[in-house]
């Protein structure tokens, strides 16, 4: 695919044959304690476009990928998808220039559910208590 791809070109499973390879040399190196190999193999994970794709994959299949992010944007489109696989290729590549914004914990309010003491009352108030 050379060095530039476009949105529609990269198929659901680019790369995966040498990407399940890099896998199976990873786990091969980490069951023989090869650390350097682990760092090297785990880092062409992490640059290829394979790993990226999956992990973009990974993040919008998941139950979570409906909750927008910090951000407030949701990849809910191919095009927002492959938009953050450049995003990921541009961090990977260029790690010092990537600065990561600080956290913070957002609250996502969830139907109320009946605890334990509401249950009981609720039981009690049935039965005529």
């Amino acid at each position: 695919m050379g060095g530039h791809f476009h949105q529609h070109v990269v198929p659901a499973n680019a790369g995966a044959l040498s990407g399940l390879k890099l896998q199976e040399d990873l786990v091969k190196a980490y069951n023989v304690r090869e650390m350097k190999a682990v760092s090297r193999i785990e880092r062409k994970i992490v640059t290829s476009l394979y790993g990226q794709a999956l992990a973009v994959r990974r993040v919008v299949s998941s139950s979570g990928g409906n909750t927008p992010g910090i951000d407030k944007k949701r990849w809910d489109s191919p095009l927002l998808r492959f938009n953050g696989i450049e995003a990921l290729r541009e961090r990977t590549h260029n790690p010092k220039d990537y600065v990561a914004s600080p956290l913070k914990r957002v609250w996502i309010p969830k139907a109320r559910t009946l605890d334990e003491k509401d249950a009981q009352y609720y039981l009690c108030v049935a039965q005529g208590c």
